[in-house]
Order: C-alpha cells, then sequence, then structure tokens
C-alpha cells in the first residue's frame, strides 16, 4: 500500500527515511538471476522495461544504452539500470549478438570463461515507480567495489544462485527477496557516495525527498 502524503512528509525519527518511502512507493521486486560467462566473445540483447543490474565478478564487459558511449565494468565494478531501458552487454569484446531469454536457454556457460557477470533483474509495481526513478541517471555504476566492498554483496549472490539451481520449494521467492536486498544495499551506497551530484538519492539523505514525493501524490 502506497503510503500518505502526510506521512511522507513528516521527517522520520527512529523509524522509516527517506529512501525507504521512496523504495516503498516504487515496490521494486526482484524478479530473474543468472550467470553470464559465455565461453566465447559476445553480445547479450536485454528488452525495455526490465531494470537490472550487472556486478562483473571477473572479466570485462561494455553496456550500450541506445546511441550514448558505452560504458565500460571490470572486476568488482557494478552497474545498475532502472530505466529499463533496452540495452546490450558486449562480453569479451563483444561477438554473435543473441537475446538474453536464448542465451539463458542455451548451454553456452563456460565454467572457465574469462568474463563472469551476475545478472539480476527487477521489476517495479507502481504507476509512480516511472515518474520517481526519471531524473536517475540512465546507467548507475559503482566502480571502487574492490577498496570499499558492499557489505555481504558476494554472499547473496552466491545465496541467489544457489537457490536458482537448487530449485526448492519457495525458491522464487527467496531470489525476489534477496534481489530486493541487493537493491538496497545498492542504492544506499550510490547515495552516500561524495560524487553523486545533488538529485533523487543525494535528496533522500535529508527530509526534502519526501516533501517531493508528497507533491507526486498531490498532482
Amino acid at each position: 500500500m502506497i503510503a500518505r502524503a502526510e506521512d511522507l512528509a513528516k521527517t522520520p525519527n527512529g523509524a522509516g527515511d527517506p529512501l525507504s518511502e521512496v523504495l516503498s512507493i516504487v515496490r521494486a521486486q526482484g524478479d530473474r538471476a543468472a550467470v553470464l560467462s559465455p565461453a566465447r566473445s559476445q553480445t547479450l540483447l536485454f528488452p525495455a522495461r526490465a531494470p537490472c543490474l550487472h556486478h562483473v565478478q571477473s572479466g570485462t564487459i561494455s553496456i550500450r544504452v541506445g546511441t550514448a558511449d558505452p560504458v565500460t565494468l571490470r572486476a568488482n565494478e557494478l552497474a545498475l539500470l532502472l530505466h529499463g531501458d533496452a540495452h546490450r552487454v558486449d562480453v569479451n569484446g563483444g561477438g554473435v549478438a543473441r537475446e538474453i531469454d536464448a542465451f539463458l536457454a542455451s548451454d553456452s556457460a563456460g565454467a572457465a570463461a574469462p568474463t563472469r557477470t551476475f545478472w539480476g533483474s527487477f521489476t517495479f509495481d507502481s504507476a509512480l515507480a516511472t515518474r520517481v526513478l526519471q531524473p536517475l541517471p540512465p546507467v548507475i555504476v559503482l566502480s571502487d567495489l574492490q577498496d570499499n566492498p558492499i557489505e555481504w554483496l558476494d554472499l547473496v549472490c552466491a545465496l541467489i544462485l544457489q537457490e536458482n539451481e537448487a530449485g526448492r520449494p519457495g525458491a522464487a521467492v527467496m531470489v525476489s527477496r534477496l534481489l530486493d536486498l541487493l537493491l538496497i544495499q545498492i542504492l544506499r551506497r550510490w547515495a552516500q557516495s561524495a560524487e553523486v551530484l545533488p538529485g533523487w538519492l543525494a535528496a533522500a539523505k535529508d527530509d526534502r525527498i519526501a516533501r517531493a514525493v508528497a507533491a507526486i501524490h498531490q498532482d
């Protein structure tokens, strides 16, 4: 249930906080997750309306959104695409293009592949999600995970993959909840970064975001 505007406008006192309020409005839900490690150079195509993250564990990938300059990620770097833009990911320099669903349905992953990337997707179950997320950059990059790791990032990624492989009862819900935790941790880290310009998540450090969200409710 979406919080009332008057509640959002309050400054939290030991209870919620602006970032939590925004996340509750967006209603993020983890969807799917997989390891992308093609045995040879390949280009993977991701459809629109599928917000996701790419966490490079080894090797190098390049992310291309529309006509924008590619974003290159190396080991221990992460990209978050919350607009859900269609994009392509060049693995090991890129190669034959394949839709992500076709790639996942095939037996193309290589255990000794030079590049290994954790991919997770999300859905946003809220009519306000598009408006709330629009001010964010199309690609949010965290590039300091080697020296400043996100707490239990690798552990949660490993748990998600274990749940996918084991196929135990309730696995889909477990994966969804774990992806939710990843998203919160990633947004929290980005919002706290000294390099973040004033904007949506930077404002989440104080109560100004609550007033902005309240204004959206009143439109």
